[in-house]
């Protein structure tokens, strides 16, 4: 079957269109056809892999645009939007190579602000930012979670690195990935009451208080980190 690159016509295939792209530029890159045991839909998605490293392209049959993102250890690197597939092709095969920098093509992406952040800033810059983020969207009533208590938690805790998920609180020691390593209470804030359990949603309370120096008490219990900075995913 003659495959035409262009989405104005019927007979298109992302897939095989970007990889006789990647050919003309003799890239080493080649395309994948399923990604975790899933069949790709070729005519609308690519997929291209190297160890940590990602790259997703997708367009749609109405469009004549292509959508790149790609990935370092399942990070959103950076994200790019055009017509031009050659463009796209130059990109991953840039990406794939393992000692290649984002911060070196980023006249031509647009790098996600958080993996711009662990590129430039140390860990205690990043987990103050995320913190003071946080405890301001709490403020602004964003987040339903006890604003004295958030306060008091980031004093303790300020070097794990806090996740929220439908208004519960819980802790990695890695920045910005959950590690399923190291263990992490979810706190929760309802109408004055503070609950400590295992997992979002469980019935198992583990504690529960109205007094925030019992709770905080407890997270100091539970939670073990020998008190050590989290550790930026990059490095």
């Amino acid at each position: 079957m003659r495959v035409i690159c262009n989405y104005f016509k019927k007979a298109v295939n992302l897939t095989l269109c970007l990889q006789s792209e990647l050919d003309k530029i003799n890239s080493s890159v080649k395309l994948i056809n399923s990604y975790n045991n899933v069949k790709i839909n070729t005519e609308f998605y690519a997929f291209a892999e190297n160890k940590d490293r990602f790259a997703h392209v997708s367009t749609s049959l109405t469009s004549n645009e292509y959508f790149l993102q790609i990935e370092d250890k399942e990070l959103v690197t950076a994200t790019l939007t055009t017509n031009k597939l050659n463009e796209i092709a130059e990109i991953i095969d840039f990406w794939l190579k393992e000692s290649s920098s984002i911060l070196s093509i980023q006249d031509k992406v647009e790098i996600d602000s958080f993996y711009y952040d662990l590129l430039v800033l140390t860990e205690k810059q990043i987990l103050e930012k995320r913190w003071f983020n946080l405890i301001e969207r709490i403020e602004n009533k964003e987040i339903e979670f006890s604003f004295e208590l958030i306060k008091e938690i980031k004093t303790h805790f300020w070097k794990l690195y806090p996740f929220f998920s439908h208004d519960f609180l819980w802790f990695s020691n890695i920045i910005g990935v959950k590690n399923h390593n190291f263990y992490t209470p979810i706190i929760s804030s309802f109408n004055g009451n503070f609950e400590i359990r295992n997992e979002v949603y469980g019935k198992n309370v583990l504690f529960s208080s109205s007094v925030m120096n019992e709770i905080i008490q407890k997270l100091d219990e539970l939670v073990k980190f020998n008190n050590e900075i989290s550790k930026n995913p990059l490095k």
